[in-house]
């Protein structure tokens, strides 16, 4: 009997830990957004204001040329996520966050940009797929209240104020 107890604790120890399913981040990009040139990426750091809470800090860069001008866009941001399921962070999800962005734009004729800040809530869905849920898609709908300025030649002018629909849909990976 000793010779099979002592085999199977060391492949139950073994397995537990090579195969477990405790992950610490998430890293995921917009696969959308790389198809047009854009890097929208997010990590989130599971675990670290407990079970319930789910931190990530999440940005955006755009660069393109259209009409002669070139534009530039960039957004800094910080969320948390309330997942049903904590134990493995996956399904059903409410996403809230704050975000900060501008847009450069430089013509021949000036240069302007324009700064926003504003706040979000969304309602989501992430799979958790693949050997020990390492790969996930996340799909979300929502909307935001967003405020900003625009300067254009040294003039600034108070432009927008108001909500705006919000969407994302991301492939991550757990490690």
């Amino acid at each position: 009997m000793k010779k099979f107890v002592l085999p199977l604790a060391a492949a139950t120890v073994f397995s537990t830990s090579v195969f477990a399913t405790e992950h610490s981040y998430n890293v995921s990009v917009s696969p959308l957004g790389l198809l047009f040139g854009s890097l929208n990426a997010k990590v989130e750091a599971y675990k670290l204001l407990g079970k319930k809470i789910v931190p990530a800090v999440e940005g955006s860069y755009w660069s393109f040329s259209s009409g002669g001008a070139d534009y530039s866009v960039w957004t800094v941001g910080a969320s948390g996520r309330i997942y049903r399921n904590s134990i493995n962070f996956s399904g059903l999800f409410a996403q809230f966050g704050i975000e900060f962005g501008s847009v450069s734009v430089d013509t021949t004729l000036g240069d302007g940009s324009s700064t926003a800040f504003g706040g979000y809530i969304l309602g989501g869905y992430r799979w958790a797929l693949g050997q020990n849920d390492k790969i996930t898609i996340d799909v979300g709908i929502g909307a935001g209240y967003y405020t900003g300025s625009v300067d254009i030649d040294g003039e600034t002018y108070d432009a927008f104020s108001g909500f705006l629909p919000k969407a994302i849909f991301a492939l991550g990976v757990n490690f």
